[in-house]
Formats: C-alpha cells, sequence, structure tokens
C-alpha cells in the first residue's frame, strides 16, 4: 500500500484560522454590542470585563479615553 501524504496545506490552515477567527468574533459580539450600547462604559468596567475573561489589561486612562474618543466613528462604520 502507498504511504498517504498527510501535509498540512496553506489552505487547510487558513479555513482553520478563520474558522477561529469567527468563532472569536461571535463569542466577543454581546460584549462588544453591550459595551457600544453602554453610555458608562468605564475603565474600571473595561478592566472587570478583560479580567473576567482572564485576558491581562494595561491601559492608563489616557490610553482608554483615546479609544473611547474614537469608538463613535467606528461604531458608525460597523453599522454602514
Amino acid at each position: 500500500m502507498a504511504a498517504e501524504n498527510h501535509a498540512v496545506t496553506p489552505r487547510m490552515l487558513s479555513r482553520r484560522g478563520f474558522a477561529r477567527g469567527a468563532l472569536a468574533t461571535t463569542a466577543l459580539l454581546p460584549a462588544i454590542a453591550r459595551a457600544a450600547s453602554t453610555p458608562g462604559w468605564t475603565l474600571a468596567d473595561y478592566e472587570a470585563a478583560m479580567q473576567q475573561s482572564g485576558r491581562p489589561v494595561s491601559l492608563s486612562e489616557a490610553q482608554f479615553a483615546a479609544i473611547q474618543a474614537r469608538k463613535p466613528a467606528y461604531m458608525a462604520q460597523i453599522a454602514a
């Protein structure tokens, strides 16, 4: 019997990467929607959410404020 070729091709990896990305995005959508619709989203809220998800964070108040200032334009792009 001939040996089978089980090489991993770039196409296989991109499908897996796409699937993982889609899954991650789907899991994040509720949190993104809550953050976008929460007028009082604060650095403390952000840090608590990141801690609950097991991700380390290190944003200063100024960095967080700059991100929040850019958010309306990005949310408008997403909605379009």
